[in-house]
């Protein structure tokens, strides 16, 4: 039991820490480990799974997670899924909210920051016009 839990926990933490790119961008890394490197489901379960987790609000990640860990190990199968498929991210933020806190009074950091709030809007508007382009050509 003890043996399952750590593999959950592991395989979860690998999802987690690769999860860049949105929810769509997981599906490869979740297969890869919970399919062919753990062979905790089956391919045709998988795809039930991601079938079932739209229906659900939350990340896909925490729902194929949870899914997961109960199918292996029950409740703690599932609590062990879902610690390592956060470990990597809560951990990155708290560093950052640590170093942040250290230099946010930082002329740089503080310029930094607006740079990247200006970029997010211009790539806000870029996808608004090729999807308004897009559109117009239907």
């Amino acid at each position: 039991m003890i043996e399952s839990l750590v593999n959950l926990f592991w395989a979860f933490v690998k999802v987690g820490s690769f999860s860049f790119g949105g929810a769509y961008s997981l599906i490869p890394l979740i297969e890869k480990e919970v399919v062919k490197n753990q062979q905790w489901l089956s391919h045709d379960e998988l795809l039930k799974v991601l079938g079932m987790v739209e229906i659900f609000p939350g990340a896909i990640s925490i729902k194929f997670a949870t899914y997961t860990g109960y199918k292996t190990a029950g409740i703690l199968g599932a609590v062990a899924a879902n610690l390592g498929n956060i470990f990597t991210p809560a951990i990155l933020i708290l560093l950052s909210t640590y170093v942040y806190s250290i230099y946010e009074n930082n002329v740089l950091v503080t310029k930094a920051f607006n740079g990247v709030k200006y970029a997010v809007i211009g790539m806000i508007v870029a996808i608004m016009f090729q999807n308004a382009g897009k559109n117009g050509n239907r």
